[in-house]
């Protein structure tokens, strides 16, 4: 005697894959915010790991106290963007030894969806080098 239908089984897997599917189809708004964030926050730590590097080597000579506004196109993109890079004198509590160095400070701020973010990176550019 054969039976009709399906079994218990196959019920089951059938079951399983469509909550599988759903469940990857639900999340792709998420996954596509998470890779945009990510990106975003990507283009603004090579920004600011180029511009430590082009105040590194123009030399400590050419430093000069104060705050200058951070502008590059490849940050165009991201919205209510701002930069700073902030440039003072090192503090007395790390440099203890009498080291001549900068304190430079790079802060991006922008929105995204319509949460603010913040990325900051300070580093010291000595005369002569750090050592």
């Amino acid at each position: 005697m054969k039976y009709k239908g399906f079994s218990i089984i196959e019920v089951l897997i059938a079951l399983f894959a469509t909550g599988a599917i759903v469940l990857v189809i639900a999340n792709i708004p998420n996954v596509l915010t998470l890779v945009r964030g990510s990106q975003s926050e990507s283009k603004v730590r090579e920004v600011a790991a180029k511009k430590i590097e082009d105040i590194r080597l123009s030399g400590y000579d050419n430093l000069a106290n104060g705050s200058t506004a951070l502008t590059d196109p490849k940050l165009n993109s991201l919205s209510g963007f701002t930069g700073v890079v902030l440039t003072e004198d090192c503090p007395v509590d790390l440099c203890t030894s009498g080291e001549v160095a900068k304190k430079i400070t790079i802060t991006i701020t922008w929105s995204e969806n319509t949460q603010p973010k913040r990325f900051s990176v300070t580093t010291l550019v000595a005369k002569g080098g750090l050592r």
